[in-house]
């Protein structure tokens, strides 16, 4: 199976369930998505910050 390097963007988009998520979904069928060490921070950032704010 090939990879697929998704940005951090992308992911942001796909996990949010934006319609403009739409576009790369045929770029990323039948491939194993991956994401880089530095996209998995910003996400971890980003769910501790939304987990802060709600406290």
């Amino acid at each position: 199976m090939s990879q697929a390097v998704l940005d951090t963007d992308v992911v942001s988009l796909l996990f949010k369930s934006y319609t403009r998520a739409e576009r790369f979904l045929p770029h990323i069928q039948d491939r194993l998505p991956i994401i880089s060490f530095m996209t998995e921070a910003k996400l971890e950032q980003w769910a501790a910050a939304e987990e802060e704010s709600r406290a």
